[in-house]
């Protein structure tokens, strides 16, 4: 790609990243009198929760399209009424930030442009954890939020009788989803226990808009027959050339290991697999020192850090470690990361070579 041309823009203030987050931030900025450049890769802003439908798209009434539409409707609203104070620029990349303010965007429209920002918000927001098991490149193997995506943008319907596995509460919501689309969800696996218990409900208590989300949901399945299993997740997808079956059992709750006496198989032709999510692989690679930032730890999941390395985590119920790759800090498990077991079953993906290599450079991709 060519360097960039002309002049660099400066602006008081650039947010990368178009959803909820960005938007709220760019709003709030604009409404105290501070100019603001908002940018984002997808064609319309609304990011992944509030992902709006393609300007082709004829809509009759918008009501019919849901809470999150209706809520990412607001959200939009509100960032209009700021005027001319906000700019967007959807369809456009941040390929680098350089020393903290400069940022080298790229769009179909512009090709290659400098930005200069005076102060900088990022929210770029979090894509799936992929999690390879044996079967998991078959067509009709999809993460949650590409299912997502098919369902909110496209209004497709990715399959006619789907098994929904993971971990976390978008699994709620995209079984919710697949049901109101007519496809027939057999079951939802989570991998870990249920989060409505006593102790989850005290400690959460203070975020109760969300807890109503939660029980909103998990009533809704429960009210279309769709049966809830915690503490299971898939163990093999099975299909010559496209996804026919999946085989799936209980985990022991401490470690997730597999207990295969107990698994049972199951004829699907949609496996949707959400393993929670990790931040946007961009931020790990812009100026790599002191972009990233902690995450937290959740369900054997590492860290995000200044330092970057990829780091399998320590369980996995297919009989190998290696999950997928995330943000390790060499700090919290004493300078170098593990070496996969020898154990790998057959089907399962190999490593690539440069899991254990050092975090990009700046401009590198992730």
């Amino acid at each position: 790609m060519s360097a960039p041309t002309g002049a660099s823009e400066v602006w008081p203030l650039v947010v990368v990243g178009g959803g909820p987050a960005g938007i709220a931030a760019a709003t709030e900025a604009a409404r105290t009198g501070l100019r603001c450049l908002l940018i984002d890769e997808a064609p319309r802003i609304g990011g992944q929760i509030y992902r709006d439908l393609p300007r082709e798209f004829t809509v009759h009434d918008r009501r019919r399209l849901g809470r999150d539409h209706r809520r990412g409707d607001r959200l939009r609203a509100g960032l209009a009424e700021v005027g001319d104070l906000v700019e967007v620029r959807s369809g456009t990349t941040v390929l680098d930030i350089v020393d903290g303010r400069r940022l080298v965007c790229s769009s179909a429209e512009t090709g290659p442009t400098e930005v200069i920002a005076e102060r900088l918000v990022l929210a770029t927001g979090a894509y799936d954890r992929p999690v390879p098991f044996p079967g998991w490149t078959l067509p009709g193997v999809i993460t949650a939020g590409g299912t997502q995506a098919l369902l909110k943008a496209m209004r497709v319907r990715p399959g006619e009788r789907a098994l929904v596995a993971g971990t976390g509460p978008l699994l709620l919501v995209v079984a919710g989803q697949l049901h109101r689309a007519g496809v027939r969800v057999v079951a939802l696996l989570e991998a870990g226990r249920s989060a409505f218990t006593a102790g989850t409900l005290v400690r959460a208590r203070r975020q109760w808009g969300m807890l109503t989300d939660g029980a909103r949901y998990r009533f809704d399945l429960l009210r279309a027959g769709i049966p809830i299993r915690y503490n299971h997740t898939v163990f093999q997808a099975h299909g010559d050339g496209m996804l026919d079956s999946v085989t799936y059992g209980p985990v022991a709750p401490a470690d997730w290991r597999p207990i295969r006496e107990q698994a049972s198989r199951v004829e699907v032709d949609l496996l949707v697999s959400g393993f929670a999510s990790s931040p946007a692989p961009n931020s790990a690679s812009w100026s790599a020192a002191g972009w990233c930032t902690s995450t937290g730890s959740a369900a054997g999941f590492r860290y995000a850090t200044p330092r970057c390395r990829r780091r399998y985590p320590e369980s996995s119920p297919w009989g190998t470690e290696p999950v997928s790759p995330v943000c390790w800090s060499p700090s919290r498990r004493g300078g170098s990361p593990a070496s996969p077991p020898p154990n790998r079953p057959e089907g399962s993906p190999k490593p690539r070579p440069d899991d254990d290599a050092a975090p990009p450079s700046a401009g590198s991709a992730p």
